[in-house]
């Protein structure tokens, strides 16, 4: 999946947060300053938003070009995964809201695109406060619904 875009000053901020931020093991988050990760999140992902979300039309557009057979057969494409960092610390001292913005933006990508199925994040992350907030499911999973075309173009 897309990462978050960094340049050489993302990476430094996210240095001054803790050795091997911001993709580190699990084990190195219980020893980053989990607010300066936090703030280094939000200041890349504003500063790169509109390329990070370019990278998931970019991403999603090759994997449905591989979805065509060579007879012209479209298989159903669902996307399970989330559109961006895997490596997110389930913390209090971790903002969410970007993180929640750009699925939600990176799923209104992607709705337009003509998928069977998509999802706001990978389920399989340790991501278990973002599980709590029913209501941006809910919102993402409607959009997707009412906006997802029937068939590819």
């Amino acid at each position: 999946m897309p990462e978050v875009i960094l340049d050489d000053d993302d990476k430094r901020a996210f240095q001054k947060a803790g050795p091997g931020a911001p993709f580190g093991v699990f084990q190195d988050f219980e020893k980053c300053d989990l607010a300066a990760y936090s703030g280094a999140w939000d200041r890349a992902c504003q500063k790169h938003y509109s390329a990070m979300l370019e990278s998931v039309r970019k991403y999603f557009k090759t994997a449905l070009e591989h979805t065509t057979l060579a007879s012209g057969k479209q298989l159903q494409a669902i996307v399970t995964e989330a559109y961006g960092p895997c490596f997110w610390p389930d913390s209090p001292k971790v903002d969410w809201e970007w993180y929640k913005r750009y699925n939600a933006d990176a799923l209104r990508v992607v709705a337009a695109m003509g998928l069977t199925g998509a999802t706001l994040s990978n389920y399989g992350e340790p991501l278990f406060t973002l599980w709590n907030d029913v209501g941006w499911h809910w919102a993402g999973n409607s959009y997707f619904r009412t906006n997802a075309p029937t068939s590819r173009t």
